[in-house]
């Protein structure tokens, strides 16, 4: 009885640890490589804010102030961004208000297309910006 009770407990870790292995394996797969645009500056046309990705964030300059946070992007091109924190500085009101705009913006981001290295789209439901780098 013991040894049988003893083969069942080993045999119920054995099941147990695979099943663990195979579900972090896919999580691996479903991540995008972000290689071609890793570290890169885009910058948005007519605009002084940017945008740069590394394995782990997503950050730039929104107008005045810096902003950075966490990202997650899938094989779909399915990406939540945020929530971002900022510093704090005060410019004019116009570069403010673009500012402004653009948190809620990125905070709300849905979908990233790498077009090439030189070339990127973040969307939105309302709208698509397109970055360049230099």
């Amino acid at each position: 009885m013991k040894k049988k009770l003893i083969l069942f407990t080993l045999a119920s870790l054995l099941l147990v640890g695979c099943t663990g292995i195979n579900k972090k394996d896919e999580k691996v797969a479903e991540i995008v490589s972000i290689k071609p645009i890793n570290e890169k500056v885009f910058h948005l046309e007519n605009s002084k804010i940017t945008v740069s990705f590394n394995s782990e964030k997503v950050y730039g300059c929104a107008g005045v102030n810096n902003y950075f946070g966490h990202y997650t992007l899938n094989e779909d091109g399915t990406l939540k961004i945020g929530p971002v924190a900022t510093t704090m500085m005060m410019g004019i009101p116009e570069i403010m208000a673009e500012e402004h705009s653009f948190l809620t913006f990125i905070n709300s981001a849905n979908k990233l297309e790498i077009v090439n290295e030189k070339e990127i789209k973040i969307s939105n439901n309302e709208k698509t910006l397109t970055f360049r780098a230099e």
